[in-house]
């Protein structure tokens, strides 16, 4: 963006007497110190020009701007007050959320050792009526019931492996999934202490600008 847009955005706002998010927006991005140094210089520059012909409009036109300056930058502090206020609140729930998910976590890590335990069941379970549905065979006539029996149950924990196996690999992809969500939390936290950080400068340094507008109008009022 042009200094010339700067100057047009900046005037526009002076004149209305408004503070919107772009103005806040240039604040941020070019430093509350480079807008006061252009705001400063403009209106210096204006005096200069107007004084011989001029001097009592100029004077006039400057404390009117002095007022506006002060104003918006009252609106300032007040809007950085309000973006911090919504940063802690932010961090506040992004650190719940993040608790939250480290005990899904750990809730899962459970889960995922009783799957373990049940894989193990199932594994002795299967061996087991591997070895009856043998000795029934040797069993010959009198140990067909029982080797059909032994048959099932063999079946029943081979399916019981495949599905403890199939729910551990979902529990597993939830994890990941949950700790992705965890460090991305944790880089909104950093990001929103960050923002507070700029929001409490620049509502200390608006409350400066406040001031010195303050000191602009008086002077310019003397007689």
């Amino acid at each position: 963006m042009s200094t010339a847009i700067i100057f047009i955005s900046m005037d526009a706002a002076l004149q209305v007497g408004t503070f919107n998010n772009m103005w806040i927006t240039m604040v941020i991005t070019y430093g509350i110190g480079t807008v006061v140094l252009i705001l400063l210089i403009e209106y210096t520059c204006k005096i200069i020009v107007r004084t011989n012909s001029k001097l009592g409009d100029v004077i006039s036109k400057s404390t009117e701007s002095a007022v506006n300056v002060a104003n918006i930058a009252t609106e300032l502090a007040a809007s950085a007050s309000e973006v911090n206020a919504s940063s802690e609140e932010i961090a506040s729930t992004v650190s719940e959320v993040s608790r939250d998910a480290q005990d899904v976590m750990e809730s899962t890590d459970e889960l995922r050792n009783v799957m373990i335990l049940i894989k193990n069941i199932a594994e002795q379970t299967n061996l087991l009526a591997l070895n009856a549905s043998i000795e029934a065979g040797r069993a010959g006539e009198h140990g067909k019931g029982f080797a059909v029996v032994a048959d099932e149950v063999r079946k029943l924990a081979e399916e019981s492996k495949i599905a403890v196996s199939d729910t551990s690999q979902k529990i597993d992809t939830i994890i990941y999934k949950i700790q992705g969500t965890t460090d991305s939390m944790e880089g909104i936290n950093a990001s929103t202490e960050q923002q507070t950080a700029s929001m409490e400068e620049i509502s200390a340094t608006a409350n400066r600008l406040g001031s010195l507008s303050e000191d602009l109008k008086n002077e310019l009022s003397k007689d």
